[in-house]
């Protein structure tokens, strides 16, 4: 006599589990009347979906680490040291174009320190940064150390897209208004040659979109010569500031002219605030002095007082003993 099978729906965990493979199929699938069954169906799903999610986990982890491990064209130590290695280079003179189309060359700077920037006008990002910033440590600069003691240029290394047009947009995009800042453009081969002496490197990106590059000035002293390297988007004021006014002021015989005693009192005497963020001319160098110079002073009148005093007397008792 063969097995009898209930078609009645089960009524607890167990009772679905003794049912033949057919009938728990049927009654599985089927239109869910008993709260026990969907139950068990949902816990029997819920493997299924933590497999699921585990899978879109790593999945999404996966290609945010592909994304992050995107290797870089451009070896950042092999470029830093390059631009160390250009400091004490000699500048050749080079040609290149203003923002009207006017040829100019860089040796009409060099009445003073140049300060050196490489952009491209397509830049998103680093090249709106450092210009930004620069403004603001020029104006610094300039209130430290006097209008028109340096210069700066700006030079585009695009040269297919950076043209005088584009690089005067450039300019009054950040409403650049100073007459001692200059951009310039020039072609390929200029600019490869400018950049290679000044060690300045770039490369196009992975994804051909811009450039890779090291984000630095460069400052030139007046006899043509790499001075100083400024890294970084946001330099302190300080790395800014201080080659420029050692580059402007600095001189190897300080008592050969009035000028050059000149440029070494504001060498000596124009120093950083740090509370204040800004640079002033300290006297207090000067009070110092005044202040010695004072004591000195008093010192030499008591004594050449006290001499006279000593010797009157004793041409008095001279007298009186005669």
């Amino acid at each position: 006599m063969g097995r009898v099978v209930s078609t009645t729906r089960p009524k607890s965990l167990i009772e679905c589990r003794f049912l033949s493979p057919d009938v728990t199929a049927a009654f599985f699938w089927g239109p869910i009347r008993g709260k026990t069954c969907t139950m068990f169906r949902t816990f029997l799903l819920l493997p299924v979906i933590g497999v699921a999610l585990l899978a879109s986990l790593v999945f999404s982890a996966t290609a945010v680490q592909a994304q992050a491990v995107t290797p870089f064209r451009l070896d950042l130590d092999k470029a830093l040291e390059r631009a160390q290695g250009a400091i004490g280079q000699t500048v050749p003179d080079f040609t290149f174009r203003d923002t009207r189309g006017r040829e100019v060359r860089l040796s009409d700077f060099r009445d003073g320190p140049v300060v050196v920037t490489f952009i491209y006008t397509s830049c998103a990002s680093s090249c709106p940064t450092i210009t930004t910033h620069l403004i603001d440590a020029i104006a610094a600069a300039e209130e430290a150390l006097g209008p028109g003691t340096f210069k700066v240029v700006s030079i585009g290394y695009d040269a297919p897209v950076d043209k005088p047009e584009a690089m005067a947009a450039f300019r009054e995009r950040y409403a650049i208004d100073t007459p001692h800042w200059k951009f310039l453009s020039g072609d390929l081969i200029a600019v490869t040659e400018l950049a290679d002496v000044l060690g300045y490197t770039f490369v196009p990106a992975t994804d051909n979109e811009g450039f890779e590059h090291l984000s630095h000035v460069t400052v030139i002293d007046k006899k043509g010569t790499v001075y100083r390297q400024v890294y970084g988007e946001n330099f302190p004021l300080t790395h800014f500031v201080e080659p420029l006014k050692e580059a402007a002021f600095g001189t190897k015989a300080p008592f050969r002219s009035l000028d050059d005693l000149i440029k070494k009192v504001q060498l000596f005497c124009i120093t950083y605030d740090p509370k204040a963020g800004v640079y002033r001319f300290d006297y207090t160098p000067f009070v110092q002095i005044g202040a010695g110079f004072s004591v000195i002073i008093f010192l030499a009148v008591f004594v050449v007082r006290n001499t006279l005093r000593l010797r009157r007397r004793d041409r008095e008792r001279a007298v009186k003993k005669t």
